[in-house]
């Protein structure tokens, strides 16, 4: 138990230490301009899973920027908003760490219209479309059903924040001589956005116009909509907060005769998570004649699955996923704590000022 304590509080203490070291550096769309070198943290992982490029989820869009930097030679990055399915590709190159923490909040912003101009294609039309998963933290909910609820007279309650996952694709990723695929998924989390408002972890920001937003019939001079119920005084491009956080990640491969490969990965996976496997060599239930095979490695802040799918040939398919707990211990009930405690600080009673001693016979 002592220990599961301490690698619990090591969590909290990752969060904070990864996202306090870009605290300032993505507080716009321009952040590329004010970001430094991205500086990894370091923290205990005995007794945890280790994710791939370690990845872990304590990261935000900054630090998996990072982290994904580490991997060598070109590849296809794509960004999706998957709820309403707008994604845009491009070709580049990691060679190492060179391109600033901020320059992942450039290219999601780039994606987005601010200004009241026309959308010529399918793809701008798409785009334009996750504007109307912003909401605002006085709203009871937000469009993916997340509670925001904040009492009209918080210091927050006019904050406009983005309510829509995140995927970060990037292709290829070479394993054991296979072409696989690496899906980044993050999601926005009112915790993060909690510790962000209060300058304790990173605040990022984009921007959007005003008219893409679900702003109601104000417009046409009715009212505000539930969503944004404070919106008369909207300027043209609003700014809005995307606190987004790992959530899972996920590399896929497909081929044929892949079994060798599989063993390989499988191999590779258990000796880097030694701490955490069972005592029985999942390894075992491993079908040679098709490649087929499966087994899950679980601490107390995630999970990761290993499947290779069997086919006649042998293996056809391979998949690695690791995905954040939901556990007393994970870092999704620390936010939760942290979201519920910010919520509820307009209605703490300010602390009575010590009295005033009278000072009449010093005259």
């Amino acid at each position: 138990m002592k220990k599961l304590i301490r690698s619990a509080i090591t969590a909290a203490v990752l969060l904070t230490a990864s996202s306090a070291a870009y605290a300032q550096a993505a507080p716009s769309a321009n952040a590329v301009k004010q970001a430094s070198d991205c500086v990894l943290p370091r923290g205990d992982t005995d007794g945890r899973i280790n994710w791939f490029l370690g990845l872990s989820p304590t990261d935000d869009l900054l630090t998996t920027w990072c982290k994904l930097q580490t991997l060598q030679g070109n590849v296809t990055l794509n960004v999706l908003f998957p709820t309403t399915n707008a994604s845009k590709s491009w070709e580049t190159s990691f060679n190492g760490v060179t391109m600033p923490a901020g320059r992942i909040v450039d290219i999601v912003q780039s994606t987005l219209p601010t200004k009241a101009t026309a959308l010529k294609t399918d793809e701008d039309q798409a785009f334009a479309k996750v504007l109307l998963n912003v909401a605002q933290l006085r709203a009871k909910a937000a469009n993916d059903k997340t509670v925001l609820d904040f009492a009209p007279e918080h210091p927050a309650a006019k904050e406009l924040a983005l309510w829509e996952p995140l995927v970060i694709r990037v292709k290829p990723i070479l394993l054991a001589g296979q072409q696989f695929k690496l899906f980044i998924k993050l999601k926005p989390d009112i915790g993060l956005l909690s510790l962000g408002l209060q300058k304790r972890a990173t605040d990022v920001r984009l921007q959007g116009w005003k008219g893409r937003l679900a702003i109601g019939t104000f417009f046409n001079g009715g009212e505000c909509s539930a969503t944004i119920p404070v919106c008369k005084d909207l300027p043209e491009t609003v700014s809005f907060h995307a606190p987004w956080i790992v959530d899972a990640v996920e590399l896929t491969a497909t081929g044929e005769s892949m079994t060798a490969s599989a063993l390989q990965i499988a191999d590779q996976l258990l000796k880097r998570n030694a701490s955490v496997v069972p005592q029985i060599n999942p390894l075992k239930g491993m079908n040679l004649k098709t490649g087929q095979g499966t087994f899950t490695l679980t601490d107390p802040y995630s999970t990761m699955q290993f499947l290779a799918k069997g086919a006649p040939s042998g293996t056809k398919e391979i998949s690695i996923l690791y995905k954040a707990g939901i556990g007393p211990y994970s870092v999704a009930k620390q936010l939760d704590a942290e979201a519920a405690k910010f919520r509820s600080s307009v209605n703490e009673k300010p602390k009575p000022k010590p009295p005033v001693p009278e000072s009449l016979g010093r005259l």
